[in-house]
């Protein structure tokens, strides 16, 4: 399904001078990364798709290839040549078209670190990514859109039978039968004996209904 071998050629490469490449960002406020940034994330990605080749990834793990391909795939590479002491030194950036909206924010993590946050902007990338709306922080993308639900794991805190019953209900209404019906199995130990029991209450609630009437008709 998948191929490590990483193709170079979807970096678009660009030789200019740093002050036509200081215009150029000053038109477009590019986002800029080095060239180490750049072979981190693609070391990163290489990893994720060797892994996908032998074993089975989750959700999120075929989420971040299919992001991060199209994230590298939109870089543009830039050989900047600058006069430094006589002689023209070459270095590389590389660019893509801003895509989140960073917010300010006072907020720290544990470690003491400022806490970024942003919402993905409405590009080509991010329509593709169908992340537009979507918030972003510290690094990771959430699932959750301004007036969306906050979405409902798989694998839920609570795994009480009442929390597996409620997390049920929230991926039926979702349509996720798959996810629902794992959840309910979880509750009830099989879907069959879930059967047994619903069956089971709804016959002791028209017993009960029928009882009731009949001291009513006794009274009367």
């Amino acid at each position: 399904m998948y191929s490590s071998k990483y193709n170079q050629e979807i970096i678009n490469p660009n030789e200019i001078t740093k002050g036509e490449f200081d215009e150029l960002n000053q038109i477009n406020d590019f986002d800029k990364f080095t060239e180490q940034e750049v072979l981190m994330v693609t070391n990163k990605l290489t990893s994720l798709i060797k892994k996908a080749e032998t074993d089975e990834i989750s959700a999120e793990e075929e989420y971040d290839i299919k992001s991060t391909t199209a994230e590298l795939k939109s870089l543009t590479k830039y050989t900047i040549n600058e006069m430094v002491d006589g002689r023209i030194v070459k270095s590389n950036i590389f660019c893509s078209p801003k895509q989140v909206k960073w917010e300010d924010t006072l907020e720290k993590s544990e470690t003491g670190e400022k806490i970024e946050k942003g919402i993905f902007l409405d590009t080509e990338l991010n329509r593709e990514l169908d992340r537009v709306g979507v918030t972003f922080e510290k690094g990771k993308a959430s699932v959750k859109k301004a007036d969306e639900e906050p979405e409902v794991k798989e694998e839920e805190d609570d795994d009480s039978d009442e929390g597996m019953m409620k997390a049920a209900m929230a991926f039926a209404k979702k349509g996720s039968k798959d996810k629902m019906m794992k959840c309910l199995n979880k509750a009830y130990g099989s879907i069959e004996k879930a059967d047994v029991e619903v069956e089971i209450n709804s016959d002791e609630e028209e017993d009960d209904k029928e009882d009731k009437e009949e001291k009513g008709k006794k009274k009367a």
